[in-house]
């Protein structure tokens, strides 16, 4: 593992499974489950260091999004020179291109930019599946990838707003099912500002769903620059998604639960510098996955030489990690 290996999670027929990508070369699936006589991640495809996926030559300025349109899990691939493409990856080794935009600077009428950001989630309450997100100011839209083309399932017209939400390219956005409903919202936060809020699609419109007004808290978490930030159902209690933050710097980690227009501490480390036996860090790299051996959601934590998985026991008890 290093600083410039990039990692994407989806859900996949049974569990989560991870695509990871490195410098070397490398691209492979990753998924939680027995392996041998261990319970571990194991490799379920591979590109052997071959330094492609399929047709696709891997770059160092490439991003990858591991996504579900539809019954199986695929990956979007985009190169900041224009080019994109989708593949299932299958087997031990093989590849299919289910589309390639041949160069064309484009996904669907999405014009890729090099300040992109893209996320995948269940947006929308008519869809089962996930759609993706783009958003590189001052534009934004949804879109849907229906076996071999894009269709555009909502966008902002390049008015520089998601749902009242002011797009700055600082911003940071995280996807998850707060509420508890079954499809995710858009958490928002401004990076260097005081705002933060939550987005969510509705009747086919991007609509605030809840704001802080600009006090710089999200619940009883003093917003920072340095944040990290994921959504998932850590305690594994209910329907509803939870938000954990953490920050290396203060020293401090929390998980909330956003429940009728406001936010209910569940845990806090008390600036311990401690996540279960996990110790922050600037370089941390986190992901929800979902444990289909287990069957609970967990943070995974990420940094050079080190991984992690925790998961929130009870209001009582630390997380703990199972290495």
């Amino acid at each position: 593992m290093s600083t410039s290996d990039k990692y994407s999670a989806a859900p996949d027929v049974t569990g989560d499974a991870i695509f990871a990508c490195n410098s070397n070369n490398w691209a492979a699936i990753l998924k939680h489950g027995v392996v041998g006589t261990q319970i571990n991640f194991g490799t379920i495809w591979a590109n052997n260091g071959t330094g492609k996926i399929g047709g696709w030559n891997i770059g160092f300025s490439d991003r990858y999004l591991y996504f579900k349109p539809g019954y199986e899990s695929y990956l979007l691939a985009i190169n900041p020179n224009g080019f994109a493409g989708v593949y299932r990856l299958w087997g031990s080794s093989s590849v299919t291109n289910l589309w390639f935009n041949n160069g064309s600077g484009y996904i669907g009428r999405w014009s890729i930019g090099s300040n992109d950001k893209y996320f995948a989630g269940f947006f929308d309450p008519l869809h089962q599946y996930q759609d993706i997100l783009i958003i590189s100011q001052p534009w934004a839209a949804l879109l849907r990838f229906t076996g071999n083309q894009w269709q555009v399932v909502w966008n902002n017209q390049g008015s520089g707003y998601i749902g009242g939400w002011n797009i700055n390219l600082a911003d940071q956005f995280v996807i998850g099912d707060l509420d508890g409903d079954g499809k995710d919202e858009i958490l928002a936060e401004a990076t260097f500002g005081n705002y933060a809020a939550i987005i969510k699609y509705i009747n086919g419109n991007m609509q605030a769903y809840w704001g802080n007004g600009g006090n710089n808290y999200i619940g009883s978490w003093l917003t920072n620059y340095q944040d990290k930030y994921l959504i998932g159902n850590i305690d594994n209690v209910g329907n509803r998604q939870k938000f954990f933050a953490a920050n290396s710097s203060s020293n401090w980690a929390s998980l909330q639960r956003f429940s009728g227009g406001g936010w209910a501490g569940v845990w806090a480390n008390g600036g311990s510098g401690y996540f279960g036996g996990w110790q922050l860090g600037a370089g941390d790299r986190y992901l929800k996955y979902h444990s289909a051996y287990f069957q609970k959601e967990y943070i995974l934590a990420i940094t050079p030489n080190w991984c992690t998985m925790s998961w929130y026991i009870s209001v009582t008890e630390e997380p703990i990690a199972i290495d």
